[in-house]
């Protein structure tokens, strides 16, 4: 049997019309022009391609030479497409088993001559071409892909009178499929289902027989093998029979279009075709849709790209010479929105002194293929506006090519330019005027950008000479070794300024003391620094001539009060001059010279009046057997305020170590004072146990405090004596007091 030829088939005897098993060859399959994907060993298969005349006839027949153990032939029909079937004809022959009776036979299947198309196949024909042509001309014009998927299914599911025609979606990363569109014949009872669901669910078999590409049919859901194990899934659904057209692109399978029907149901091959039409002008339809769309989108989002930029766009065909430009080109150059403009339009509305130079550009980019940027001056609207033009050479289908471009009104980019331009010669005038300052600009690395005439008068180097160096070329040996540049350029980096006075060095090594400071510039292309100084060497020497002459006056101020001290002692040696007085008298002298000190160490310029308070109170603390409580914001003294307030203090102190607070442990004493609204606030407030004696006569100190405080320094003073203690109260204006 190996060698019989591919077209015959083996039937088992007795078993030729209702036979359980029907095997045939890849020559049967040609012969009933089954498609690719399906097997012709199915017999639901072959039981739906062949067609008998007369079943019950042909069966008695074969039967009866089955019987007789002879030959016998079959005529029937091959269900074909373009809605006719084929003539064709079976030759069986016995083959003798080993008793000699027939044991099988060997059958021959092949077509016969074409028969003339009938009245009625033709008409068929026509129809379903009629149909395919009315379904494309209505979803040509329904633009939205889900709508023309959505009529599609509606039309075909009418036309087949089925339950359910549904477009569905791939997803193959999570192998699950899904409607896309969907149509339910609600005439029968069936619901649309929405849910998605995972692709194991119809079986492995049907899904490798949808993915071979053809149309798969099944005439029942419960008998057909690739269906049988998931029937109930189909089941559930209403689905007993049904279609799938599948969709794959690049060997992949990516949407179908599925036909349902509720009952078991034989599909013929003018039902599979049209299922297969009418899912690939669909399809078709669908891409071409979405291409439009995107197409649509894009055009949407370049017109607001170019309406955000306030840019007009236009091409110009070189063969035919006509002019496309949109209503921002047209405005551009002065013409009416609803006027065509042509080339001599555009070139009318140039500036004559700007028009060979855009004609010599354009020309230059049609000959050499290349784009074009050209700015100019345009006469439209009674004024003149300064236009840019950008755009290529763009070789198309004719011979000629096209010029596209955009274009966009730059007069106020221009003017703004120009005053930029204008503040930067300002600004540059003015600094190359403040030839007193040293005014120059370095990179992020310190390399010096720019160099002022200031600076070069300072230094010594010509501009060409400083840019491109380091800014350490002016720093001295021994800042350039303690890393000085680079510090100072990290502190104005880090907190906004760096404030520089030392010593720098000339270009002939000459060192000049210099003071200014470095900030951080960060703007529109610039990132660096401005290095402001000017040249106070002569101020820096004069301010050490004054503080060496400021050093020899208190030397020689100290040495005076010591002489006038010296001088009392020796004036009262062998007199009777009371000792409380004597120290009274040094007390007072040791606080002038203590107030003294302070000036001194401050350049004569001022001194805090916390300083002043603890300089004053220095020579009592170490008996003092009470505590002082000081208390006060900052407040600087003239030298004036200073010395008074100062010996002010030192008369409270004396006589509290002499008669109040400071003679009591358990004493207290409490000096504070606050600026506001222009007045200086000052209290000495001290409590005591002991009893305070208060004087017979107004001695110097509190002639001191009552009377001369206020007068030296313009407020107002008053001291109040209680048996337990003292407090003395002055208002002294900030005004002329306060450095």
């Amino acid at each position: 049997m190996d060698n019989l030829p591919s077209e015959l088939a083996l039937l088992n005897t007795g078993e030729v019309i209702q036979a359980s098993v029907f095997r045939l060859s890849a020559g049967w399959d040609a012969v009933l022009s089954l498609p690719e994907h399906a097997s012709a060993s199915d017999l639901a298969i072959i039981q739906g391609l062949l067609v008998l005349p007369d079943q019950a006839d042909a069966g008695g027949a074969v039967r009866a030479a089955v019987d007789r153990g002879q030959a016998f032939r079959l005529s029937l029909r091959i269900r074909g497409t373009e809605a006719r079937d084929s003539p064709a004809s079976v030759a069986a022959v016995p083959v003798p088993g080993p008793d000699g009776a027939a044991a099988e036979w060997l059958c021959t299947l092949s077509r016969d001559a074409e028969e003339e198309w009938s009245d009625q196949q033709v008409a068929g024909l026509a129809e379903r071409q009629s149909f395919l042509l009315a379904l494309s001309d209505a979803i040509r014009d329904l633009g939205a892909p889900h709508a023309i998927m959505h009529h599609a299914a509606r039309t075909l599911g009418l036309r087949l009178d089925c339950g359910r025609v549904r477009y569905v979606d791939l997803d193959r990363a999570r192998l699950t499929f899904a409607a896309s569109a969907e149509w339910a014949n609600a005439d029968r009872g069936i619901d649309a289902v929405a849910d998605r669901f995972s692709l194991n669910l119809v079986g492995q078999a049907l899904i490798q027989d949808i993915m071979r590409g053809g149309v798969v049919w099944i005439k029942d859901v419960v008998t057909d093998p690739r269906t049988r194990e998931s029937a109930d899934f189909f089941l559930q659904f209403q689905v007993s029979s049904g279609m799938v057209v599948p969709l794959i692109k690049d060997g992949v399978l990516i949407a179908a279009l599925t036909v349902h029907h509720p009952e078991p149901r034989h599909w013929s091959r003018h039902e599979i075709d049209l299922a297969r039409e009418v899912a690939e002008r669909t399809w078709s339809a669908v891409q071409q849709a979405k291409a439009e769309l995107e197409l649509q989108q894009t055009q949407a989002e370049l017109r607001l790209a170019l309406e955000v930029a306030g840019l007009g766009h236009w091409q110009l065909d070189l063969e035919t010479c006509q002019l496309d430009a949109s209503h921002e080109i047209k405005a551009l150059f002065g013409c009416d929105p609803g006027v065509a403009m042509s080339q001599q339009m555009m070139s009318d509305a140039l500036h004559p002194d700007d028009r060979d130079g855009f004609r010599t550009a354009l020309g230059q980019a049609i000959a050499e293929r290349s784009g074009f940027d050209i700015t100019g001056r345009c006469l439209a609207g009674g004024r003149i506006r300064w236009i840019s033009l950008k755009g290529r050479f763009d070789p198309v289908d004719n011979h000629a090519g096209r010029l596209v471009g955009v274009g966009r009104d730059i007069t106020c980019d221009r003017a703004s330019a120009e005053a930029r331009r204008l503040d930067a010669e300002r600004l540059r005038l003015i600094i190359d005027s403040a030839k007193d300052y040293a005014i120059l600009t370095a990179d992020d690395d310190g390399i010096i950008t720019s160099w002022n005439t200031g600076a070069e008068r300072i230094l010594g180097f010509s501009e060409e000479e400083a840019i491109g160096q380091h800014l350490r070329i002016f720093f001295s040996a021994e800042d350039k070794a303690a890393g000085r540049p680079e510090h100072e350029m990290e502190k104005a980096r880090r907190e906004g300024r760096a404030e520089d006075s030392r010593w720098h060095a000339r270009k002939d090594g000459s060192l000049f003391w210099a003071s200014g400071e470095m900030v951080p510039v960060q703007g529109e292309g610039i990132s660096g620094f401005l290095k402001i100084f000017r040249d106070l060497t002569e101020q820096r020497r004069a301010e050490d001539r004054t503080r060496l002459l400021i050093a020899e006056l208190n030397h020689r101020v100290k040495n005076t009060l010591g002489i006038v001290q010296s001088i009392t002692h020796q004036s009262l040696r062998g007199t009777e001059l009371d000792p409380a007085a004597r120290r009274a008298l040094d007390g007072r002298l040791q606080a002038l010279s203590a107030s003294h000190d302070l000036l001194t160490r401050s350049h004569w310029e001022g001194a805090s009046l916390a300083d002043v308070a603890q300089a004053a109170l220095a020579s009592v603390q170490s008996t003092a057997r009470a505590d002082v409580a000081l208390s006060g914001g900052p407040v600087s003294l003239r030298p004036k305020a200073a010395v008074s307030l100062g010996l002010a203090i030192h008369e409270l102190a004396a006589n509290a170590a002499s008669h109040g607070a400071f003679r009591d442990p358990a004493g207290r004493v409490e000096l504070s004072w606050a600026a506001t609204d222009g007045t200086l606030s000052f209290l000495w407030r001290e409590q005591t146990r002991l009893a305070v004696a208060r004087e017979q006569r107004r001695g110097f100190g509190t002639r001191f405090l009552e009377d001369a405080v206020p007068y030296e320094l313009g407020g107002s003073a008053r001291l109040a004596l209680s048996p337990d203690g003292v407090e003395y109260r002055a208002e002294i204006p900030l005004q002329g007091n306060a450095a």
